[in-house]
């Protein structure tokens, strides 16, 4: 039968709980974990990792006083799950995972760009699925002008998702186009407004920031001023004399603003290759699909790499391996920038 923390009868008094990061002690979108902790009548909590921020932290300590037994027990598959929450706090840093499709002889598109469709469509029903769970989706302008996406999560009927996703675009010469699907369905997020869930989102809208160069932001003042009425974040990249705007600026940016945890990023090899060479990718969710281009003039998943020796390449763990209907899915953890 239901039951809310703090009413009487709870089903759970004089259990153990098992998490995976130390209780809140604060108030934030909800109530304190701790004192719905004590209100069940919970005798003992063990947690794999203390909370590290310094606002909401603290829970075991109130715990401890109300006679609860507490302990922290290191595991290392439940500190993976408050891992992107831990980074951000401490790092000032997203986790981000970079996904793509990929033919099994490693490419991407056809020379001329074509790649739809190399996986299946029950590799895109999963692919909806990660983009239902995280905060924010990078792409690139390339992207952006070859297929038009919308970069939305479009699960079965019934199933709307937990929250709905910026849609980052990193374009430094600001080419995006009026015209394309992610102009023409956004709507305006606040600087400081945490990232948005389902309920508070305008019926088919999400949230667009187009990152550009300082220069092109400082030289087309009138496309800024005109985007920014359709409901499209524009947000200036500072050059500090680089030929390549900083991608990690752009991520400290949106944790900064929005509080972005996690970042899939959809993108062609050359955004992902500099993400990979800066060394800010957590995971890698690749999708093989049965088919084979055999082509050298075919595009890469990642590039802006010049490696001599095998062991300079970025080395990866696998996490997860499954067939999806003739496809095969590969989920990695980077080891090894």
């Amino acid at each position: 039968m239901p039951w809310r923390a703090g009413t009487a009868g709870s089903p759970i008094a004089e259990c153990t709980a098992y998490v995976t990061l130390e209780p809140c002690g604060h108030t934030g979108k909800t109530g304190p974990c701790a004192d719905a902790l004590i209100a069940a009548g919970i005798t003992r909590v063990v947690f794999a990792r203390h909370d590290p921020h310094d606002v909401s932290g603290g829970g075991a300590s109130k715990l401890q006083a109300a006679g609860i037994e507490v302990s922290c027990t290191p595991c290392p598959e439940a500190q993976r799950v408050s891992d992107p929450f831990c980074r951000r706090v401490t790092q000032g840093l997203p986790s981000i995972t970079c996904k793509w499709a990929q033919t099994l002889d490693g490419k991407i598109a056809t020379r001329s760009g074509h790649s739809q469709w190399i996986s299946n469509e029950t590799s895109r029903r999963v692919v909806h699925r990660i983009r239902s769970r995280m905060d924010a989706i990078i792409t690139g302008i390339g992207t952006v002008m070859r297929d038009d996406p919308l970069l939305t999560a479009r699960l079965p009927a019934g199933r709307p998702p937990k929250r709905v996703a910026l849609r980052i675009v990193f374009d430094p010469a600001f080419d995006i186009p009026h015209s394309c699907q992610l102009v023409q369905t956004s709507c305006a997020i606040p600087v400081g407004t945490p990232v948005r869930t389902v309920d508070t989102m305008p019926a088919g809208r999400a949230p667009t920031i187009v990152c550009i160069s300082d220069h092109a932001y400082r030289s087309q003042t009138v496309k800024v001023d005109s985007l920014s009425r359709e409901g499209v974040t524009v947000i200036a990249i500072p050059e500090h004399g680089r030929t390549m705007p900083s991608l990690e600026w752009v991520a400290r940016e949106l944790v900064r603003r929005y509080e972005v945890t996690n970042i899939l990023v959809e993108a062609g090899g050359g955004l992902t290759g500099t993400l990979l060479k800066a060394k800010l990718v957590g995971e890698l969710h690749v999708f093989i699909g049965p088919r084979l281009l055999a082509d050298d003039r075919a595009i890469d998943p990642a590039r802006m790499f010049q490696i001599e020796h095998i062991q300079d390449g970025t080395e990866l763990a696998l996490r997860r391996a499954r067939v999806l209907d003739g496809d095969v899915e590969l989920k990695y953890r980077v080891v090894k920038p």
